[in-house]
């Protein structure tokens, strides 16, 4: 979807720059191929329901924390805009197939 791209990499950008080692590696490995231009925003399903809540010690590691929640916050809003907004294009179109009776996708 276009007008996406921006926030997505900003995001990724915000979690890289966290540089948090509890993060899971999966999630930095994702954060870090979108950064370098290979992004693979399937695997990021799995982290949009689930932020870290994590219990830190010092302010350094509750900084990079808030950045973190942050980041995957803002993917998350950028992916239910992009879920919602593809859904209702789809809703438009099979209403114009059911109106012209030609049944494409809803066969």
């Amino acid at each position: 979807m276009r007008g996406y791209s921006e926030q997505i990499l900003s995001a990724a950008r915000g979690i890289v720059a966290a540089d948090c080692p509890w993060l899971p590696k999966d999630l930095v490995d994702f954060a870090q191929d979108v950064v370098a231009g290979r992004p693979h925003t399937i695997n990021l399903s799995e982290w949009l329901s689930v932020l870290p809540e994590v219990e830190t010690l010092s302010d350094d590691e509750r900084a990079r924390a808030q950045k973190v929640v942050g980041a995957l916050r803002e993917l998350r809003s950028v992916f239910q805009d992009v879920f919602a907004t593809a859904r209702k294009q789809l809703k438009a179109e099979a209403a114009l197939w059911a109106k012209r009776g030609d049944p494409g996708l809803l066969q």
